[in-house]
């Protein structure tokens, strides 16, 4: 999984960026590390991660987001292109891509991440996007 974000001297941002960096990296532990185990986790309604719930910490968020994503996704990149900060909230748009594992599908779609941070520990993350569209390139 790669990203692309830019940085910044707000610490809200920094938070966020370090998290999209590691990401990037493919250093899934650095990247659950920014989560902890205080993070709350929304999927987008309808998107085949969603729980029943919000995902609590980092392990949640590893075993039925990060796990299943990389699976269905080859090559999956997420491309930052603007980041708004709003005192402890930070708004990202960007655009996932990829192809899809099991039908070959190519995946291009945008995205509105929502994050919380506080005292620089990122507790809340919210997404939206186009789940239907997500759900047809799977299958």
């Amino acid at each position: 999984m790669t990203t692309t974000a830019s940085t910044s001297a707000d610490p809200a941002i920094s938070a966020v960026h370090a998290f999209y960096a590691a990401l990037g990296s493919g250093d899934i532990p650095a990247a659950l590390a920014r989560l902890g185990d205080t993070v709350t986790w929304h999927e987008a309604p309808g998107m085949p991660y969603q729980g029943p719930e919000p995902y609590h910490g980092a392990q949640q968020v590893a075993e039925h987001v990060l796990a299943p994503i990389t699976t269905d996704i080859d090559d999956l990149t997420l491309t930052n292109r603007e980041i708004l900060a709003l005192g402890t909230t930070v708004a990202v748009l960007g655009s996932y891509a990829g192809t899809a594992h099991h039908s070959g599908r190519p995946l291009t779609l945008p995205y509105l991440h929502v994050w919380t941070v506080i005292d620089d520990h990122i507790t809340e993350f919210r997404q939206y996007t186009n789940t239907a569209a997500y759900r047809a390139t799977l299958s």
